[in-house]
């Protein structure tokens, strides 16, 4: 055996006399596997003892990094990637027991090596391990720890295979609840003992397959939701963004996989930076939300809607928006308001805590508007609503403001007018008929 992935004539019946390499000749064994078992198990032979070789020599490493003697680690992983794949392939045409630990030892290399190889090597790796899942050498529930950790290594091509590997085996046993259980139950207690980058990619790997309606339930939506108090800030934001998305934009978030730290996460009291400068036109004649959209959508399949305990949830999520640091408050902010105005809740804390940022020249003084039109209805109590109902008026409508300005405060007032026909009529009249 050559050290260029080559692999010199094979001895069984049926083999060309020049020379192959491993890809080529995987598919000359699948073809005959019994006449070729003494080529296999030399080839098994030669990947254990490169495997032995780089742990030997890893081990070996000074404290700068150096290997002592003669030694090419790239050659090394080259040979032990190109025998991980020509084995597991042909897993499938062998006892189980025929290749020994081959599973394992692949199963080791990638949770404490990975990091080692090359991208190139690991994707191989990685294709051995979906390989072996595949054949139930690996069982599947085992290796997602594994995948998950696999997809923080910032490889596309990696996260993007195991993702489809995750989404195959989910679809192949979609109808067997138990098995379901079993794989989310793995999915779950990551996501809620975890602190790093492991954490963010179940929770994102738990909304596609949420999207998908692989997983469309109670117990996968309430972990998404749930997500929002987790102690990691970039898995909170994640969640918080994934629930305030709309429809048109949520694939796109989740293939572009955005950077978390997005200006949308600014926070809800940070002036601009001379401290005068008004809103962009732009912003402030941003379409306020329909009253009822999100009720009356059928089509809308947030996990907002499949929350158990809806009024614990938003008690718990106002708890933090009074706590939270400047980077998630506009997330938690908004979130809160369209859980009020979704589900109708009782908040009453809540309008008199946003009343603070009800001012026209704060730099997300839309954001702010859109949550107080969004946490109306009518069964909040005028007493509640008309301070909050007078501040968009004084801060917004008046003589001194710029008309888009004016715009931005009178689009306010007409939505919270259309959200509660009953209340408003009376605190209008007392401002002097202002919406018309």
């Amino acid at each position: 055996m050559s050290h260029d992935g080559e692999l010199p004539a094979a001895v069984g019946t049926g083999c060309e006399s020049e020379k192959q390499n491993l890809d080529s000749f995987r598919f000359t064994v699948t073809a005959n596997p019994d006449g070729h078992i003494s080529d296999v198990r030399r080839i098994h032979s030669e990947f254990n003892s490169y495997v032995d070789l780089f742990h030997l020599r890893e081990s070996a490493r000074d404290l700068n990094g150096y290997y002592a003697g003669k030694y090419d680690p790239t050659t090394v992983h080259e040979e032990i990637a190109e025998r991980a794949l020509f084995l597991a392939h042909l897993t499938g045409d062998y006892p189980a027991s025929f290749l020994g630990d081959f599973p394992a030892r692949i199963f080791y290399l990638l949770t404490h090596s990975v990091h080692l190889f090359a991208s190139t090597l690991r994707i191989k790796l990685a294709e051995a391990l979906i390989v072996l899942v595949d054949t139930q050498l690996i069982i599947f529930d085992e290796a997602l720890p594994l995948f998950m950790e696999l997809q923080t290594l910032d490889d596309k091509e990696i996260t993007e295979m195991i993702y489809q590997q995750i989404v195959f085996t989910t679809t192949e046993y979609h109808g067997l609840l138990f098995t379901n259980r079993k794989f989310q139950n793995v999915m779950f207690s990551i996501l809620e003992n975890e602190r790093g980058r492991r954490a963010e990619r179940v929770l994102v790997t738990l909304w596609q397959l949420y999207q998908k309606k692989l997983w469309f339930d109670e117990r996968t939506a309430n972990a998404i939701c749930n997500a929002c108090y987790h102690p990691t800030e970039r898995v909170s934001t994640t969640a918080l963004s994934f629930l305030l998305l709309e429809n048109d934009n949520k694939k796109q978030m989740i293939e572009d996989d955005r950077d978390h730290d997005d200006s949308d996460c600014n926070a809800v009291d940070e002036d601009h930076d001379d401290g005068s400068q008004l809103l962009h036109p732009i912003y402030l004649r941003k379409s306020l939300p329909n009253p009822s959209s999100e009720r009356s959508n059928v089509t809308y399949y947030s996990p907002l809607n499949h929350l158990i305990d809806k009024q614990e949830f938003v008690e718990t999520l106002f708890r933090s928006l009074q706590c939270c640091t400047s980077e998630v408050k506009t997330l938690t902010l908004k979130l809160t308001a369209r859980l009020v105005g979704l589900h109708q809740l009782t908040l009453l804390g809540f309008y008199p805590f946003v009343q603070k940022y009800i001012q026209s020249r704060k730099q997300d003084a839309i954001n702010v508007l859109e949550a107080v039109v969004q946490a109306c209805h009518d069964k909040v109590p005028r007493n509640v609503i008309e301070p909050l109902f007078k501040e968009i008026v004084n801060q917004f409508v008046n003589e001194s403001s710029p008309q888009e300005v004016i715009t931005a405060g009178l689009n306010a007032v007409r939505e919270i007018c259309i959200r509660m026909p009953l209340v408003t009529p009376a605190i209008c009249h007392s401002l002097g008929n202002i919406c018309i």
